[in-house]
This record gives C-alpha cells, structure tokens and sequence, in this order.
C-alpha cells in the first residue's frame, strides 16, 4: 500500500496551471528588470491572497473507495509541496548569494573610478605646477588639459550608469526581501500545516470483500443483514482488543455500506476518548489474524448458510486513517499558494538574467572606458617626460654628480664585497691546495718508486748501448788503420791480397755485430716504453676499479636505507585506502557449538572498513561484509571495532584449525577477530589483503578505544615478523617437532654442507676435544 501511494503522481490544480501563463506574461518587455520583480512578487501575493478551493471537491455523494483514493493523493500531494518549498528556499538563498556577488563587482568598479578620478586630479595638479614653472610648455598644458576634460566627461558619464545600475539593484534587492517574505509565510503555513495534520484525529476506515456470500439473499433478510453487521463489528473489536486496544467496544465500529458482486464491506472505527485513530489504524494494517477472524465469525452464525454459497472467506482488506475534510481544504489552499509563489519565481528568475545581462554590458562599457583611460594616462606620461627634458642643467649635473657618489659607494661596497669573496675563495682554494698536495705527494712516491725501479732497467740498458757503441767506435777506427795498412801493403805486395780478403771478411763480421747491438738496444727502449704504458693503464684500471666499488657501495646504502624506511615506515595511508574500498575474502561459516562435529564452510564475502560518526559527533568505526551482488550491508554483518577483544592472525586465528584440510586456507592469510560474545573468520586471497586488515584494524581499535587490543599488529615491520614466525610455526606443525628440534636438524645440514662444501673441517673421531675448524 505504501509503495502504491509513493509511486501516484502528483497533483496540480488545473486551474493553477491555466494561469501560469498569464502570470509569466505579466511583465512588458520594455520594462526595467527591477520593476519586473516587483511587479512579480506583487502578482504571487495577489493570487495567494485571492485563491479560493474549488467547490464540491470533497462531496459526500462520491464512493468511499473515491474518496479513499482521493485522500491518498492529497497525502502524496502534501509530500510533494513540502519538497518543492525547500527546492524555492534554496534557489532563493542561491539568489540571494548572486545579488551579493553583483553588490562586491560593483563596490570594486566604484573604488577603480574613485582612484581614475584622484589619478586625474593628481596629474591635473603636475601639469599646472609644471607649467608655472615653465614658460616653454604651454602648448601641452594646453593639450592636456583639453585631453583632461575629454576624460572627465566620459568618467561622469560612467559616474551616471554606475548611479543608474545602483538604484536597480536596490529594486532587485527589494524584490528579492519581498519574495523571501512570501517564503517565509508560506513555510509558516506550512507548520500550521502539519500542526493541523498532528491535531486531527479522524478515524479508522476499513475495506474488504467477503467472497461466496450472495449479496441479494443477505439484504432480502433484514435480520440476517442485522446479524451480519454485528458479526463483523464484533470480529473487528475482538482484533482490536488482542492488539492492546482494549478501550474499543463494538459500538465505535459502524458498517458504512454493502456493494454487490462479492459482498464488498465499508466500515470505520471510530477512536475512543484517549485514544489515537492512526495508532488504532497501524494495528489493525499490520494485523495478521483480521481477514481470518471476521471469516470465522461469518462461519460461525447460524443463519449464514441462508446466503452462503462456499467456504466463506475475505480478502482485499485495506485499513486506512481518515482525516477531516478541512485538512484537505487547507491542503489545497497551501498549493496553491505554491503554485503562485512558483511562478512569480520563475518571474523574477528571468528579471534577474537579464539584469545580469545588463551588468555585463555596463562592465564591458567600463572595459572600454579603462582602455581609453590608459591611453591617455600614456599621453600624459609622454608629456611629463617631455616637461622634465626640460629641466635646468644645474639639476642634471647635480644629479650626475649624486649619482658618480653613489656609484663610487657601490664601487667601494662592491670593491669589499669582492674581498671577502676572495677571501673566502682563497681560503677554499688552499683546502682545495692542501688535499691536492696530499694527494699528490702520495701518487709522486709511487712514481718515484716506480721511475727508481725504470730508471735502474733504462741505465742498465744505456750502459749496455753505451758499450755497444764505444766498440764500435774501436772497430771503425780499427778497419781505418786497417785500410791504411792495406793500401800500403796492396802498393808493396800483392801477396798480402789473400790477407787483406780475410781482414775484410772479419769487419763485416764487426760491422754485423755493431747492426745487432744497434737493433737489440732501440727493442730495449721499446720495452722500457711499454713497461710505463702498462704501469699507466694498470693505474687507471686501479682508479676505475675503486670507484666502482664506491658506486657499488653506495648504491648499497641507498638500497638498504630505502628497505629500511619501506619496513619501518609508520604511514598505512595505502593500506587505509584499500581497507575502505573493501576486498575480497573469504568468510567462515556455519560454526554451530551445539554441533562441535559440523564441518564449517567457506564463503566469498566483500569485507570493507567503514568509518562514521554518531549523532553527538563522536567516531564510529565497523567492519562490514557482503554477500553476493556485494551491494547490501546488513546489521547482522556488522562488527562494531569499539567492541574488539582480541585481533588473531596465522595460528592465532581460527581458521586454520576448523579446516585443518582445506585447500587455500593458508595461516599467513587468516586472521580473526574476537568480540565478547562470538569471532569473526576470515581467509584472504593475498598475504598483503591480510596485512591491510590487519594494520588499519590494529590502529582502529587503538583510535576508538584508546588502548591496543591483544593480538593487534600496528606496523608493516612487526607484520612481516609475524608472517615469518607464522611459517616457521607453520613448518615445525607439518614435521610435528618442536622449535628447538628443527633449529638443531637445520644446523647440522647446515655444518653437513659447509664441510661439503671445504669451508669446515669435519669433527675428528676423537670425541668432544676437538672443534671444528
């Protein structure tokens, strides 16, 4: 029933209607925008002040199930005028935030022409205190002072439409009060409205149809149709006493009429002194034993089956409240009044468009004047600067003398200025000198050692060429004399000519000699030269190779501290986020403690952190899930974070012991959360959907309760220990060992392959003695 008269559509008088164009109409187009609203507000008084509800709107020859109908629309329409008044008030208050934006715009267009116009009367002053002054610059005083009232008429004119947009603001203004008065008004009728609505009590109507009773044999006994009324006026009261009202006697319940077909029943209640009739009418709607009991008492009459024609039985009921008719006159007085309070809006609406219209011509035409003024602020200042190239000379050397002192102090403060920046740099520069020097005392004593140990190859090799040449030396002077005695001795002899054959054949020999030790001592050169290239190129790959390991180091220490901050960073703004947007999880149900022997299921849930507050402004903070389409939050799916106990994760948690076997229900991605009277279990997809749960619940429950919760995880570094001793416990579960067990068994395959492996030495068979290596 109730979605039936929500979903009826609204009314609207017709006659109302039929107005709103005239009403619309009523301004001539020629009219100024601040009399269009006045003369709109006076029209919406007018109709509000002249409506009358139209007649025979409520007749008492209309059917009940009219009237009945009839009443629900004026209901649906009183809902429906009560939010277009609030509508009307905000687009007034939306108005009226306008017309104060329009007010600042034209207080600052007004002080911009209060400082053109002091501008003006300054550069008036300069002029003629120049022109005294000169006696050459009259023929631009002259044009100045025709250019200075050029712009002091233009400025009045703009005084003029400025005095213009002012006086209509002002009616605007005025019209605006007034139609927030008939706002006003009509909010207060509205609450005599209500209080009307509150004050009436009415009564309680009922309708129902009783099927296989033949209407025509029922109304052709009178007593039978006398003892069907008190049949259902007893069933009625009899209901009504079972629901608590037990001041309702069958004489407050009077059958209003019969129609034919099935026997259709009009009945009302009328409400007892201290009683109220829409409570009376909410019992007997929601009442669940009504149609039955009035059926069982038409069973139970005697002369029924006179008229009866089948087991007897009764639907279509449909309880109602039932106000007076005055409450729907009022009703329709207050619309109307709306409906022309609506339009006289529209009115003004369409005034004030074009009042903003006529705002942004006017501040164009400022635009326009603000450039003009500009130029001929340009022409004056041209003129100024013409009027002081006249100025004596004495002035210009003054000034330049003035200026060559203050040039002469900048030079002197800059000359100092320039010292200590010397200064400073100088001192820098022998820090720099000194470290230079270190550093090159250290390369000169590897060098030095390095040009000892060359230097002592390179004489070695020079001695040796040193030989090699004085030799040679010799044996040219040799084969010389040699020559001489063989030309003496060719001239005496020409035996000795065999003897001078063997002489020559032994130089040449010499001379293959020379030739070798020649070459043998450029190849040592060539050594000693590759000898100092090679030490050279090893230095720099010595130089290269170090700052690569401080690269590389570096780059270490950069890698580390980013871990470092990752692992201990305390923002979880990230994890925040996600925990609002929700994730999806699986929850744990079906956990029965009267059935310790029921196997609990998993189901996919949407699991999200929502965040409020009460009424008197405190926090509220739940953690809510969803089941599929994921779009309904229920209360039963609600935890209430104030009520936390304990926060479990891994082990901890409950999962991983109810479904020991089940696939996916991993301990690093479990966690529960323990309340007073039961937990809540959840399995996550990911271990970081854990963490997320995990971290914004652990800083929740410290937030609204003011102390951590037992179990509670606050940090992403003490997250990822838990998760490792989580796997550790994890291991030692699956081996069934203790912790101590498995340490010592990962031990000894640890020794078993570091002696593997060469870098232990394996324990002597001696016994204890003797250690490891």
């Amino acid at each position: 029933r109730a979605s039936a008269a929500s979903a009826s559509p609204r009314l609207t008088s017709p006659r109302l209607v039929a107005s709103g164009p005239s009403l619309l109409s009523a301004s001539p187009s020629g009219s100024s925008p601040a009399t269009s609203l006045r003369r709109a507000a006076s029209g919406g008084r007018a109709a509000f002040a002249a409506f009358r509800p139209p007649a025979g709107s409520s007749g008492s020859g209309a059917s009940p199930v009219d009237e009945l109908q009839h009443r629900r629309e004026l209901a649906q329409w009183a809902e429906n005028l009560h939010e277009e008044v609030v509508k009307l008030e905000e687009e007034r208050a939306n108005m009226e935030s306008q017309l104060e934006a329009s007010l600042a715009q034209q207080r600052s267009l007004e002080s911009e022409l209060e400082a053109t116009r002091r501008r003006c009367a300054e550069l008036e002053r300069a002029v003629a205190s120049v022109s005294n002054g000169r006696g050459g610059g009259i023929g631009a005083e002259r044009s100045a002072a025709a250019e200075n009232v050029e712009l002091r008429k233009q400025l009045a004119a703009y005084a003029v439409e400025i005095d213009v947009l002012r006086e209509e603001k002002q009616a605007a203004s005025h019209a605006v009060y007034s139609t927030s008065e008939e706002m006003q008004r009509l909010a207060a009728e509205r609450d005599e409205l209500h209080r009307c609505y509150a004050a009436s009590n009415g009564d309680v109507a009922l309708d129902l149809t009783v099927t296989n009773v033949n209407f025509d044999r029922l109304h052709a006994n009178p007593e039978l149709l006398q003892a069907f009324h008190a049949q259902l006026k007893h069933a009625i009261t009899e209901d009504a006493r079972q629901h608590g009202e037990t001041s309702v006697c069958p004489e407050h319940v009077a059958v209003e009429g019969l129609t034919r077909g099935s026997v259709r029943v009009q009945a009302s209640v009328a409400a007892p002194v201290g009683t109220r009739a829409d409570v009376i009418a909410a019992k007997l709607g929601n009442s669940q034993t009504l149609a039955r009991g009035v059926a069982m008492s038409l069973e139970a009459m005697d002369t029924i089956s006179a008229a009866r024609e089948g087991p007897i039985g009764v639907h279509s009921l449909l309880v109602r409240h039932r106000r007076g008719p005055e409450l729907e006159t009022r009703l329709r007085q207050v619309q109307d009044a709306h409906d022309s309070l609506q339009r006289s809006h529209a009115t003004m609406r369409q005034n004030y468009d074009s009042l903003l219209e006529s705002h942004g011509q006017l501040q164009r035409e400022h635009d326009m004047l603000t450039e003009q003024h500009g130029e001929e602020q340009a022409l004056r200042v041209e003129a100024e600067s013409r009027l002081e190239a006249n100025r004596d000379d004495m002035d210009v050397r003054l000034q330049c003398e003035a200026e060559r002192r203050q040039e002469d102090k900048k030079n002197i403060a800059a000359t100092a200025t320039l010292k200590e920046d010397m200064g400073r740099i100088v001192q820098e520069l022998m820090k720099l000198v000194d470290e230079l020097q270190q550093k090159y005392v250290s390369q000169t004593r590897h060098y030095e050692q390095l040009a000892k140990a060359v230097r002592k190859q390179q004489l070695a090799h020079m001695q040796d060429v040193q030989d090699s040449i004085e030799l040679t030396d010799s044996q040219h002077e040799f084969l010389h004399k040699l020559r001489g005695h063989i030309a003496a001795a060719r001239n005496t002899s020409a035996a000795r000519d065999a003897e001078l054959q063997a002489t020559r054949e032994t130089a040449e020999s010499y001379e293959t000699k020379v030739r070798d030790l020649y070459d043998e001592n450029r190849s040592a050169a060539n050594h000693v030269r590759a000898h100092q290239d090679e030490v050279r190129w090893r230095d720099e790959r010595e130089n290269e190779r170090l700052r690569e390991q401080q690269q590389q180091e570096h780059q270490k220490l950069l890698a580390a501290l980013q871990r470092y901050r990752i692992i201990n960073n305390p923002n979880i703004s990230e994890a925040m986020f996600a925990a609002l947007e929700g994730k999806m999880v699986q929850k744990v149900t079906g956990v029965d403690p009267k059935q310790p022997l029921g196997k609990p299921q998993l189901a996919w849930r949407w699991l999200k952190v929502v965040i409020d507050t009460t009424a008197d402004g405190h926090p509220k903070m739940m953690l809510r899930w969803a089941k599929a389409p994921y779009q309904t939050y229920t209360d039963k799916s609600t935890c209430d974070l104030t009520r936390v106990l304990i926060l479990g994760y891994g082990f901890a948690a409950r999962a991983p012991t109810l479904l020991p076997d089940e696939k996916g229900v991993v301990p690093e991605r479990c966690f529960s959360v323990f309340t007073p009277r039961r937990s809540f279990d959840f399995v996550c997809n990911e271990d970081s959907d854990a963490e997320i749960f995990m971290l914004v619940l652990s800083r929740l429950c410290y937030r609204v309760q003011g102390w951590p919760v037992m179990g509670n995880i606050p940090s992403h570094s003490k997250f990822m220990g838990a998760r490792g001793w989580c796997k550790v416990q994890k291991n030692c579960r699956e081996k069934k060992q203790t912790l101590c067990k498995v340490m010592q068994e990962a031990l000894h395959t640890a020794v078993g392959d570091a002696v593997a492996a060469g870098f232990l030495l394996p324990r002597s068979p001696g016994g204890a003695s003797s250690g490891y290596g």
